[in-house]
């Protein structure tokens, strides 16, 4: 997926979701943007969330946060942002999820139901890509 990724223009910028492991979008000489591309309706950052309001073993965190992140999906919200990025492709990680390792993000859901905004390019069981159609 990072190979696919890096053999994009220089300073192409990138679109993702459902991953907190970016750097490698980055590009070895940190020259493209990425534009983080939140699902949870009113969240632009993931340092928005609420407060979890409950103690957690640190096993628990990342699983906490993950499912914070997509509770309350908003796909229209999700899409303004992502047409308003400026990216040509999304990126979009498949870890896992509140419903386990099977699960699929929602903003997996959103980008292959939507075939006039969106293009599949790859996949593996890491991620998926796919072109961002401008019109």
């Amino acid at each position: 997926m990072w190979a696919f990724v890096r053999d994009q223009p220089r300073g192409e910028p990138v679109a993702y979701s459902n991953t907190h492991f970016v750097y490698p979008l980055y590009g070895f000489e940190l020259d493209r943007r990425i534009e983080y591309v939140p699902t949870r309706s009113g969240l632009v950052s993931w340092t928005d969330l609420p407060p979890l309001h409950r103690a957690l073993p640190g096993e628990q965190i990342q699983h906490a946060v993950v499912e914070a992140l997509t509770d309350q999906s908003d796909r229209e919200q999700w899409l303004g942002r992502v047409l308003a990025s400026g990216a040509r492709f999304l990126f979009i990680g498949k870890g896992d999820l509140s419903g386990g390792a099977n699960a699929t993000p929602p903003e997996l859901h959103f980008a292959r139901d939507d075939a006039e905004h969106f293009i599949f390019r790859i996949e593996n069981e890491a991620a998926a890509i796919f072109e961002i159609v401008r019109r």
